[in-house]
């Protein structure tokens, strides 16, 4: 066996990509997972690969386990995003008297045992987190059309304050902070730009007509940007050096508004329909009301989002809707779609956490106390929070097999 897993690495090293899969096998057999679903990570999401890819995972997540742990005296209530490998946690709009928009607690790393950064306490009316990477963290500004740059390694230091326009709110920002939109209301319209962040330089303008709603979304890895002004769906490029095309496919309704970018399809609401980036086909949907973060899984057959507060996984060209939980679970906390794989993380009050495929299937179980907080990007970490008291709690992150953080 060991020579010949070392003829199946030389010859992928070699560049041979036929023996990505038979080499993923040989490490399953090891049980040597997690080599396995990085070499699957790249393949086509052919149903050989998936089916492996999705037995694997099966087996990584049931061995999940505490890795990590964070004491602290607070609730830490939301998960925002990550900076980097770090999670950016956000106060509870559950247990405490936060405004609307809630204050950035700070960002932990597991590895240490700690905060690297926290709000300081004279920031009180600190804006809300728009971006972060490794080294930083982006909240609105005060003024219309500013920002602040928080240094992670900087934990007491004051952020820089940067413009990008004399109006508008910094609405989002891509994971690797080069791209920045904002939004704001002109005579008669609404709009929303891209920026480069790095020089200020406007890119992509959009607009609505006339007292017509504007919704957009926006696909960072491929540079791509889509909007409804309501009467078209448009797309084009986040520069804005090329054309906006229409896309004439979308079936457009009174109440519709675009979702989201997923893959090469635009989703759009009210109707609920998949449109097609190109080609130009159109996939009806279930006529429900459902609500995000959407995504597809990778074999491309199934939209997975919420509904009511609960899991839901729409089969794409049918019309049954599937749940994890068929029946309201009793004391629904929270509900976390991994992002690999169809399995969602379902907290209940006073129950625990289970893990659940698409299917219904329960995968595992986390303990009564432990309510879950959200996934890391790569699926490898889940960030769960075990109650003490009404005000206090431990922050923990669980692994396969509690294998330490690598940040």
């Amino acid at each position: 066996m060991d020579g010949s897993i070392r003829s199946l690495e030389r010859a992928l090293a070699a560049g041979d990509e036929q023996v990505r899969l038979p080499l993923a096998t040989a490490y399953q057999r090891l049980g040597r997972a997690a080599e396995a679903l990085t070499l699957l990570a790249t393949l086509d999401p052919e149903p050989e690969a998936l089916a492996l890819s999705e037995g694997l995972w099966a087996e990584e997540l049931r061995a999940l386990r505490p890795a990590r742990r964070v004491p602290g005296a607070r609730p830490y209530g939301e998960l925002w995003g990550w900076a980097g490998a770090r999670p950016v946690l956000l106060e509870s709009l559950l247990e405490r008297n936060a405004p609307l928009a809630a204050r950035l607690l700070g960002v932990v790393d597991f590895a240490r045992g700690d905060f690297c950064w926290e709000l300081p306490p004279r920031w009180p009316h600190v804006g809300r987190p728009v971006g972060a990477n490794a080294e930083q963290i982006l909240t609105t500004g005060e003024a219309p059309g500013t920002f602040r740059r928080h240094r992670i390694a900087s934990p007491g230091g004051e952020p820089e304050r940067g413009v990008l326009a004399e109006e508008g709110q910094l609405v989002a920002t891509d994971r690797a902070l080069m791209w920045a939109a904002l939004s704001l209301t002109a005579p008669g319209r609404r709009e929303l730009h891209v920026y480069r962040l790095a020089d200020g330089a406007l890119g992509r303008v959009a607009r609505s007509g006339p007292r017509a709603r504007l919704s957009w979304a926006v696909d960072w890895e491929r540079s791509r940007f889509a909007w409804f002004d309501g009467e078209a769906l448009r797309l084009g490029d986040l520069a804005g050096v090329e054309p906006a095309r229409e896309l004439r496919q979308a079936r457009i309704g009174s109440g519709t508004r675009l979702e989201a970018l997923l893959g090469g399809y635009a989703l759009l609401s009210e109707p609920l329909q998949l449109v097609a980036l190109e080609g130009g086909e159109r996939v009806e949907l279930p006529r429900v009301r459902g609500h995000g973060p959407w995504r597809l899984t990778r074999d491309g057959r199934t939209l997975l989002g919420y509904r009511l507060g609960l899991p839901v996984a729409l089969p794409l060209g049918g019309v049954a809707l599937r749940s994890p939980t068929h029946a309201p679970p009793r004391g629904l906390s929270r509900a976390f779609w991994h992002p690999l794989v169809p399995v969602v993380a379902v907290g209940r009050a006073d129950e625990g956490t289970e893990l659940r495929h698409a299917s219904g299937a329960v995968v595992t179980t986390l303990p009564r106390d432990a309510h879950p907080l959200g996934w890391s990007p790569d699926g490898r970490a889940l960030v769960v929070v075990r109650r003490l008291g009404p005000v206090s709690g431990l922050l923990e992150l669980w692994t396969p097999g509690g294998a330490p953080p690598c940040n």
